[in-house]
């Protein structure tokens, strides 16, 4: 039977667009649909997910696309669907009701709620039939539409509380000063969660958690604490070892559901992929371990391959299901191998891939479990030809859904990370990419105001842009600065800064809001710093001001970055694993820093040398700025260093003062080889 498509098909959102012909009489969140509820008195059905979502896939397939559930929702509800990743502000407000109501939080959000957004039933994934253990989804309507119909008094105790509690939770005072033993702490935390055998945090499902990964690596660094730097290379290497990773074509799922991390989830985030390919970098800078770097750039060409569009910007992820099943297009059976590989091949491809341990339903799961370490960065020729005919032969499998969705805070983290991806390797095609990212943004997702935008699809930008998309974004722009020299990248950071200055704040003590002052009301405005699988907003942010105080020698901007870590204090000392990206930021602020401030005529031989020096080395305190002469003369923030004459010389900062320059490029070498040695 052919369906008529239903008010979505005029979405732009892939999420929505998949359930344009589901029989469910969806909405998509906006005044129709709650003047609709208001009107018919009706509950509102709210239903948050994304498009490369497998449980969303199996929830619409089970429930949405079945005509007894479509009948219930059509007559007695209200349906709106959401896209997560379009509306992440929509989605915290019920994420957090869903936690606090059932305990079960994760996608697809299921809701119930009044016309005027208040829920009073939240939860996760819901089959269509209960199974003894819970209620299924058309008991959950049926029981709520009659409560709603004749016990309505009940459900308002529940509405009423809610309310409450975001009143309550708006003046909550969270303001508390930070000091160096929540550092000690943070750090044991993550050690009583670390997994000794196969890294990683946790032992059920596991996440990659990249902020861990990066506040360890500083913590092993500056507090010379080699336990926090031997969970490091555990994790990276367990998480390289099983199936997480794309053995064949790079790149990470999203997480594993088994200890040793050899059965993923099967779904590629591009944010995932982007914050991962930053921390092996770095620890390739700091171990030289050949691994990590192998790694790296299979997960950069993954990337490239992927989730890099035509357009020169970055997609959102890949789905986990290939014809309906979850894996099937990253699983090989063993008639298949047979068929593409010889005899010889095969045996050869079976024991460095431990087919066996790695059998998963009709198939195997590529993994190097039983692999030594010192076996996990070579890599025969022969079985290099292999993975390249076989890569090849599942590149002509029709390829899972990929999300094109353009967002901004997606984007800014690629941009950092291909741009760090240059400054490890000197490859200029990774800085080509990134600037050309860069530039996609600053002209098509910024209005003729300057408002930035959070998203944009063929032609459309939408939703005044999330405090991530500001902070990921000034992050990508001060690293472009860093890696090029480019004085308008620096000012465009800044540009962004005030943007949300005006925008996201509402006075002292300084933080940031997650949404606009002029964005749409809803039932509370989120202002707080947990991470979740990327860090927060408000952890980036004071990142980005300890950077851009040294970079523009500003001292304001690092007092600020201080108050935004102690608004959120009290919070940060009691859930201190959910903050770890913020406690980073503190532990920048704490050590000792330098910067190096190169000022050339133009970008010679022995400048390059200079900045490879100091961009292949794992010195994460240490800040070098390249500037031309010729392009920092109406600079308000470095104008002053072409009083000096001399066409080449160096300056070794601390603390806002400089030591005076440097012009033999002799002394240069030696003198950054011990700032880099005492780092």
């Amino acid at each position: 039977m052919t369906r008529k498509p239903n008010r979505l098909i005029v979405e732009k959102s892939p999420y929505l667009l998949q359930f344009a012909y589901s029989p469910v009489n969806w909405y998509p969140w906006g005044e129709d649909g709650f003047y609709q509820a208001k009107k018919e008195n009706k509950p509102i059905f709210l239903s948050i997910g994304y498009s490369t979502c497998h449980a969303c896939h199996r929830m619409a397939k089970e429930c949405f696309e079945d005509e007894e559930v479509a009948t219930i929702l059509n007559e007695h509800y209200i349906a709106i669907l959401v896209d997560r990743e379009e509306r992440p502000d929509i989605e915290q407000i019920y994420m957090e009701m869903a936690q606090i109501m059932s305990g079960k939080v994760g996608w697809p959000l299921t809701v119930i709620m009044t016309p005027n957004r208040v829920p009073f039933f939240a939860s996760t994934y819901i089959p269509k039939e209960g199974d003894g253990k819970g209620r299924g989804l058309v008991e959950i309507l049926n029981l709520f539409y009659t409560k709603w119909c004749v016990r309505k008094d009940e459900l308002m105790v529940t509405v009423d509380r809610v309310q409450d509690y975001f009143r309550i939770r708006s003046e909550q005072n969270m303001t508390s000063p930070l000091d160096d033993i929540l550092l000690k702490q943070a750090f044991d935390k993550i050690s009583e969660l670390y997994d000794g055998e196969y890294g990683g945090f946790g032992e059920t499902t596991k996440f990659p958690l990249p902020h861990y990964l990066h506040f360890l690596l500083r913590y092993g660094l500056f507090m010379d604490e080699s336990d926090a730097i031997t969970m490091l290379e555990n994790t990276l290497k367990g998480m390289y070892r099983g199936g997480l990773y794309d053995h064949l074509g790079g790149g990470f799922a999203r997480y594993a559901v088994s200890r040793n991390w050899l059965l993923p989830n099967f779904e590629k985030m591009a944010e995932d992929n982007a914050l991962l390919l930053r921390v092996y970098l770095e620890a390739y800078r700091l171990t030289q371990n050949p691994l990590y770097f192998k790694i790296a750039k299979e997960t950069i060409e993954f990337i490239k391959r992927e989730l890099l569009g035509p357009e020169g910007v970055f997609y959102t992820a890949i789905d986990a299901d290939y014809e309906g099943i979850e894996g099937k297009y990253y699983i090989w059976e063993e008639k298949e191998l047979h068929t593409l590989l010889t005899e010889e091949e095969y045996s050869l491809f079976n024991r460095y891939y431990s087919l066996e341990v790695g059998r998963f339903k009709n198939g195997f799961i590529l993994n190097r479990l039983l692999a030594a370490d010192s076996e996990l960065s070579s890599e025969p020729s022969t079985i290099s030809k292999i993975k390249d005919k076989l890569l090849s032969h599942r590149q002509t499998r029709s390829r899972p859904h990929v999300d094109r969705k353009i967002l901004s805070k997606v984007n800014g983290m690629m941009i950092t990370s291909f741009v760090q991806y240059f400054m490890t390797t000197d490859e200029e095609t990774a800085l080509t990419i990134a600037e050309a990212t860069a530039q996609f943004i600053l002209d098509h997702l910024i209005d003729d105001r300057g408002r930035l935008y959070a998203r944009y699809i063929d032609g459309e930008r939408k939703y005044y842009a999330y405090a991530d998309d500001y902070a990921y974004l000034i992050e990508a722009f001060i690293t472009l600065f860093l890696a090029t020299g480019k004085v308008h990248y620096i000012e465009y950071a800044l540009t962004f800064l005030e943007d949300m200055m005006a925008y996201y704040t509402d006075g002292e003590p300084l933080a940031f809001y997650f949404t606009a002052k002029d964005s749409e009301s809803l039932l509370y405005r989120h202002q707080d710093a947990f991470d979740g699988s990327t860090p927060s907003a408000n952890a980036v942010m004071a990142m980005n001001l300890l950077l851009l105080a040294e970079i523009i020698d500003h001292p304001k901007l690092e007092e600020q970055a201080i108050t935004l870590l102690e608004k959120f204090g009290k919070q940060i000392a009691k859930y201190l694993d959910f903050h770890i990206h913020s406690l980073t930021a503190y532990l920048y602020y704490k050590i000792p820093k330098r910067k190096i401030v190169l000022v050339t005529e133009k970008i010679t031989p022995e400048v390059k040398t200079l900045q490879r020096m100091v961009w292949t080395k794992c010195a994460p305190c240490t800040l070098m700025i390249t500037l031309q002469r010729e392009k920092i003369k109406h600079s308000p923030h470095f104008s002053f260093y072409l009083e000096d004459p001399h066409p080449l010389a160096l300056y070794i900062c601390e603390n806002y003062q400089c030591n005076d320059p440097i012009y033999s490029f002799e002394e240069m070498v030696q003198v950054l080889e011990q700032v880099l040695k005492n780092q």
